[in-house]
């Protein structure tokens, strides 16, 4: 059985440990920045300095993640997470705090998270087999997913006893507590590739070129990239501006939110490797940009926080779906060679258009309600299911993954 892999569990738990702290700062700091700045705007343009660096760097990040080893890259990125983050009470302690060093601060930590996720994704294949992937791919983001439970009852407990600031204090601890279980797993060395010293640039044209031969793969990047334009501003800016002025509520309603909707992400974690057995890879992906995108459209019409709560919860099912079913096809069917460049081409998706999707919602929600834009952006976002649906050698992703 899978879970006797020591190495799963102990990748298992350092993507808990982060992703608590994650969830913790991703709470902590809209909340931060709309108390320091009091703007919509400006809380939502400094925010995009977490996602710009994944546009920027994400090809390149891909030729390196090909070329060195992915266990060395885990911890190297960790250890700059862990010493970024505890800049911020430390800049505020020693009063050197400023809105543009917290969006210095910011970038650079997603600087060396677009190494680390793309690195971990290509790592997993190394220490499981193949027929252990859906398991073992619902279990390593089943780590986020109950951290985003457990995310917010730790921020709210560290809220009452330690302070805001030292949100960003415990963020930081998770980081390292995460290089200590990775520096415990066993790399299996002679599993993995050493490839030739390619350039950058010859890296990243290679990669353009791969994609652009594989159609199914081209439209997977581009729905990939487009509902996340829809998706992400939204989710990350819009639900606290949904919370604070159409529910007219405070940032314990939020926690609350956050966490009903990881509870719906491991529901939907859960189920995903009993879907592979009786319905299509493509599929699933598709019936998960529905919820994703349909649940967010029915907020419009909720002005009760239970009521939203239950909503929240819905969509999260929706998100393990997407992502499992998009990663597992990358595992199985992109040769290794190539599984890096890939898989940080879909964080630059992910990543790179949740800075616009930001930036833009937080232009919007000063001239219209949040719920209205959840309305909007939600219809939207599902609609990208019909460019799937039209697009032949998308609907053929399964001929490839066994």
């Amino acid at each position: 059985m899978f879970l006797k892999n020591k190495n799963i569990i102990f990748l298992f738990l350092a993507q808990l440990i982060s992703y608590c702290g994650d969830s913790i700062f991703n709470i902590a700091l809209p909340w931060f920045l709309l108390e320091v700045t009091g703007s919509k705007v400006q809380t939502g343009l400094i925010a995009t300095s977490a996602y710009f660096p994944a546009l920027m760097l994400g090809l390149f990040a891909g030729v390196f993640i090909d070329k060195y080893d992915h266990k060395k890259i885990m911890l190297i990125s960790d250890f700059f997470r862990f010493a970024l983050i505890l800049m911020i009470p430390i800049s505020i302690k020693f009063n050197f705090f400023s809105i543009s060093f917290i969006g210095f601060i910011i970038f650079f930590i997603a600087c060396f998270s677009t190494l680390f996720h793309p690195a971990r994704d290509c790592f997993v294949p190394h220490i499981v087999s193949g027929k252990n992937l859906p398991n073992v791919n619902s279990l390593i983001i089943t780590s986020g997913q109950i951290a985003q439970i457990l995310g917010p009852i730790f921020a709210g407990i560290g809220l009452s006893f330690f302070g805001l600031i030292h949100l960003f204090t415990i963020d930081a601890i998770s980081f390292l507590i995460s290089m200590i279980f990775i520096l415990l797993i066993v790399s299996p060395e002679k599993k993995i590739r050493k490839k030739e010293n390619i350039s950058s640039l010859v890296g990243i044209k290679e990669g353009l070129l791969y994609v652009k031969k594989n159609s199914g793969l081209l439209v997977l990047l581009f729905i990939t990239f487009l509902n996340n334009l829809f998706i992400m501003g939204p989710a990350y800016m819009g639900l606290v501006i949904f919370v604070r002025d159409i529910l007219l509520e405070d940032m314990f309603v939020f926690a609350l939110l956050e966490t009903f909707m990881g509870l719906g992400m491991v529901l939907g974690s859960f189920f995903f490797p009993l879907f592979m057995k009786k319905i299509k890879l493509v599929n699933i992906f598709f019936i998960g940009i529905l919820i994703d995108g349909l649940t967010f459209s029915i907020l419009f019409f909720i002005k009760h926080y239970m009521m939203a709560v239950f909503v929240l919860f819905l969509h999260g099912i929706g998100i393990p779906l997407i992502i499992l079913s998009r990663t597992i096809y990358i595992q199985k069917s992109i040769p290794d060679y190539f599984r890096g460049r890939v898989f940080s081409m879909v964080h630059m998706s992910v990543m790179g258009t949740t800075a616009f999707s930001i930036a833009i919602t937080g232009v919007l929600l000063e001239f219209i309600d949040a719920d209205l834009l959840f309305l909007l952006i939600g219809l939207f976002a599902s609609s990208t299911v019909i460019i799937g649906l039209n697009a032949k050698g998308f609907l053929c992703l399964n001929d490839n993954v066994n």
